[in-house]
């Protein structure tokens, strides 16, 4: 984008100049026109003073001097017109590669688009940012599916005896992992479907409910992370941790020390999400509650 931007600048700033240049050679073209009138005319009264055969050698002197000064006016300004032309020659290639430029990236990022090189910047930039977000878009996704790949597979792995079998989500309080009290604010992340929880302080991440710890490491996306399976096809997901203190296999009661938030870089801000069957659980209702 900003590419573009310095591009379509540089386009709007050289067409300006050489319309000024332009414009130059017209009026040193007119004033050429005039030197050409002065030196004719010079002709003429020299040719008018022969046959009168004017003794006023003044005068005969004074045509003179007028027509070479007209010779160095009109070579000065033929000069100026040649580097003015010159100016403008070497613009015009100019803004041949940047239209060249224009054209290639309709032709590489922009190929099956029907979209011209004449776009104005600002339509181009549009684009670029409308497919940047569907790229954005699919990477979320991918995040998404790897996140439930996962979950599934320790699914598979996970014993569930001794799992309350009657698990229901009431409110949001039953799923934080922090006195709501150290928590400054709370508000969806909807690219992972969770909800953010930005802490006031230096924190303790404890668990709200009995569960069995399935996944304690870095996942790709989400920083450290922590899996709790709660039973019933609920597992609770709690990354963005500074460091976890617990273990794969780990049974967990309520209270129970999970992690910390050390609040570093003014990194604040732990992910929740909650997903049954592997696919998450909409935040919404913990909200009203």
């Amino acid at each position: 984008e900003k590419e573009i931007k310095i591009y379509y600048t540089k386009k709007k700033n050289i067409s300006t100049k050489m319309e000024i240049d332009k414009k130059k050679i017209d009026t040193l073209n007119y004033k050429l026109d005039h030197l050409e009138q002065v030196r004719e005319n010079v002709l003429y009264n020299f040719i008018k003073e022969d046959i009168v055969k004017t003794e006023d050698k003044y005068l005969t002197i004074l045509n003179f001097n007028v027509y070479k000064s007209s010779l160095r006016q009109s070579k000065k300004i033929k000069n100026s017109i040649k580097e003015i032309e010159r100016v403008v020659s070497v613009n015009d290639d100019k803004l041949k590669e940047i239209s060249s430029f224009i054209i290639k990236i309709n032709n590489s990022f922009l190929a099956k688009s029907t979209l011209e090189a004449s776009l104005q910047g600002e339509n181009l930039i549009t684009v670029i940012q409308k497919r940047e977000k569907e790229l954005e878009n699919k990477a979320i996704s991918k995040k998404a599916l790897e996140l439930k790949e996962l979950i599934e597979s320790l699914k598979k792995r996970s014993p569930q005896k001794g799992i309350s079998k009657n698990y229901l989500l009431k409110d949001i309080e039953s799923v934080l992992p922090i006195s709501i009290t150290n928590i400054e604010k709370i508000r969806t992340d909807k690219t992972k479907k969770g909800i953010l929880l930005t802490l006031k302080q230096k924190s303790f991440i404890k668990t709200p409910l009995n569960g069995l710890v399935v996944y304690a490491d870095s996942f790709k996306g989400y920083g450290k992370m922590i899996i709790l399976d709660l039973g019933n096809n609920y597992h609770l997901i709690y990354s963005g941790l500074s460091s976890i203190l617990c273990l794969v296999g780990d049974w967990v009661n309520t209270g129970n020390i999970l992690g910390e938030v050390e609040m570093e870089y003014k990194n604040n801000d732990v992910y929740l999400e909650v997903r049954f069957k592997g696919k998450p659980v909409d935040p919404s209702n913990w909200f009203k509650s």
